[in-house]
This record gives structure tokens, C-alpha cells and sequence, in this order.
């Protein structure tokens, strides 16, 4: 079923029909039943404003949810974040999205998970495809790119969350290469012809685009292969299962898990 993944160019051409529609602002979902299973999907928009009308929608189908019988997992992108003592407004600006379904799934004993790949295998596998430059270059502009929307608010010393990027980052995978912010800019330099700055946001977030940018097309191919196979080994459980991803995940998995769900 994974064959009926959309592919990066039908994945922008159902933005561009959204956007034409007037749709582009609006969460993105899924609701599909089987015989044993319910399963909801909201493909968010990535923003962490409070008040933004996206996380009332999020929390409706919650509420839905967390209604029904039986066994119940939630699922959240990228890891599972630290929420103990927030309010939900914090979680959201600290974590967006993704930092409401860890509110949310806390707050009601909900089982919570991340179905994100192994980052040291998906690593390797994209450094031997690509090499260690544009691999490392990748995530950092990832990183760079959630500091520029979001993460500045409450972590301001740029250097630092650099540095707190770098040790993180499984580095024993990049054959060799030293990671210093230096290296980093070094290799945005040698990649794009352009110094490395916030201002250049546009081409921080054209380098992330998989319709684009070779690396991030395939890291977003097992990102969706650990999600959708993550889906597919609860609902033969019997789970009910709650998605909050970023939209474009949704669009790419929605055939293949309504071929899953009519089953």
C-alpha cells in the first residue's frame, strides 16, 4: 500500500488546488472508520499561536475521541515533549501543534507516541545516499528554520540552541565531518551562494521543500513509511488512533491509509 503514497509533485498540486479553492488555511483531515477501529487524522498547520482556530478544531476531534470505546493512541510529530507544569497556552507556544497533543494526551491518560523513524538509521541512510555535507545541512536548516518561526520566542540565544542542535545530532553517522556553527554556515554557503542569515528565510525553507530539495524528499519518504507502518501495526491492535501532523503528511498517506481503513 505504501505505492499509493502521493508523490512530492501530487502533494503540491493538492496545495495549490486548496489554495485555489480558499482552503490553504484550513486544517487538513482525516476521519476514517474500519470494523474494530477509528481513526483521525489532523494535518495542522505549523504555528504556535494560541489563538490561532486550528487548535480548537484539534481539540473538537479530540474531545470526539477521547469519547470513544476501547483502546485509544495518540500520535505526535517529531518527539514527545516535556509538558509537565504548562498550561495549554505554553505547550502550544513552546511546542505548536505537536506540543498540544502532549498537553492534551497528558492532561486525559491518553498513550502517547512518536512513530518518527530511528534518527541514527535515517542519518546513515541519507548520508550514503547524499553525503555528510548536505545531510548535516538538511537538519540544521530544519532546526534553523523551527528557531526562525517559533522556537526564538523562548529560546533567544541562537548560538546556544546551535550548539544544543549539534549535540544532539548523531554525529557518529556523518563519516568523519566535525560539526561546529562555523561548518554549518560554511556548507549553507556552499550550497545556496549565499551566507548564512535568518534573513535568508525563503531559501532556509525552499532547502526543507521535498519537491525541491532531493534530502528532504527522502527523509519525508520514511518519515511517512515509520508513520504510516506505525498506523497500520496499532489498528491491527484494535487502537483507535489520533494523528497531529503537519498537513503535508496527510496528504501524502491519505490514499494508502483509506485503503488500510477499508479493509
Amino acid at each position: 500500500m505504501k505505492s499509493l503514497f502521493l508523490t512530492n509533485q501530487e502533494m503540491s498540486a493538492v496545495y495549490e488546488q486548496r489554495e485555489h479553492d480558499g482552503l490553504s488555511n484550513e486544517l487538513y483531515t482525516l476521519n476514517l472508520n474500519s470494523a474494530s477501529s477509528r481513526f483521525i487524522f489532523c494535518g495542522s498547520r505549523h504555528t504556535n499561536i494560541p489563538e490561532d482556530k486550528q487548535f480548537g478544531e484539534i481539540e473538537a476531534l479530540w474531545a470526539e475521541f477521547t469519547s470513544l470505546p476501547g483502546n485509544k493512541v495518540a500520535f505526535c510529530e517529531g518527539r514527545v515533549r516535556p509538558i509537565d507544569g504548562k498550561s495549554r497556552e505554553q505547550a502550544i507556544i513552546t511546542g505548536g501543534d505537536p506540543g498540544l497533543i502532549c498537553y492534551l494526551a497528558k492532561r486525559d491518560g491518553i498513550e502517547l507516541i512518536s512513530p518518527e523513524p530511528d534518527m541514527n538509521l535515517e542519518v546513515r541512510k541519507l548520508v550514503a545516499a547524499f553525503g555528510p555535507e548536505k545531510t548535516a545541512l538538511y537538519y540544521f536548516d530544519r532546526q534553523m528554520y523551527q528557531w526562525a518561526r517559533a522556537d526564538f520566542r523562548h529560546r533567544g540565544n541562537v548560538q546556544e540552541y546551535i550548539l544544543g542542535f549539534i549535540k544532539q545530532f548523531p554525529t557518529a553517522e556523518l563519516q568523519g565531518l566535525k560539526l561546529t556553527p562555523n561548518v554549518l554556515y560554511n556548507i549553507f554557503q556552499k550550497e545556496t551562494g549565499k551566507a548564512f542569515s535568518f534573513i535568508e528565510i525563503q531559501t532556509i525553507h525552499n532547502l526543507l521543500a521535498p519537491n525541491s530539495n532531493e534530502v528532504a524528499s527522502m527523509s519525508s519518504l520514511h518519515r511517512n513509511e515509520s508513520i504510516f507502518d506505525t498506523v497500520k501495526s496499532y489498528k491491527g491492535n484494535g487502537y483507535n488512533i489520533f494523528i497531529v501532523y503537519g498537513s503535508g503528511h496527510a496528504i501524502v498517506l491519505e490514499p494508502a491509509l483509506r485503503e488500510l481503513y477499508a479493509k
